[in-house]
């Protein structure tokens, strides 16, 4: 009758011989394919983070930029609504001497003539 195998549990009993080298290759394998996966995600994942960062600064940075271009475009504007009419405009506007109503159709027309 086969004798049976006696337990092995890796954590304990890994420096006996009861496990063999079979086990302790596994192991090893296993340990090594940890550490060149970690090595890897760090390698890889860490630029990608650090790209991520920086594009989420910028975005931050350009939708401020935008808001103080829009505040200014609404400064610009009302300091342009507070000029008074014909400022910087005299030169087009001529002085009206008298002025001569038409008969129209549905309402009069007021023409100026000088």
């Amino acid at each position: 009758m086969p004798q049976p195998r006696p337990s092995c549990p890796y954590l304990r009993q890994l420096s006996t011989t009861k496990c063999g080298p079979g086990l302790r290759l596994l192991g090893a394998s296993a340990a090594l394919a940890v550490g060149v996966l970690g090595t890897v995600y760090v390698v890889v994942v860490g630029p990608l983070a650090t790209r991520g960062y920086e594009i989420r600064s910028l975005q931050q940075q350009l939708a401020a930029v935008k808001q103080a271009a829009s505040q200014l475009e609404v400064q610009v504007a009302e300091q342009q609504a507070q000029v008074p009419v014909g400022v910087g405009n005299q030169a087009s506007y001529v002085a009206v001497g008298s002025i001569e109503y038409l008969a129209a159709a549905p309402a009069q027309v007021g023409v100026a003539v000088r």
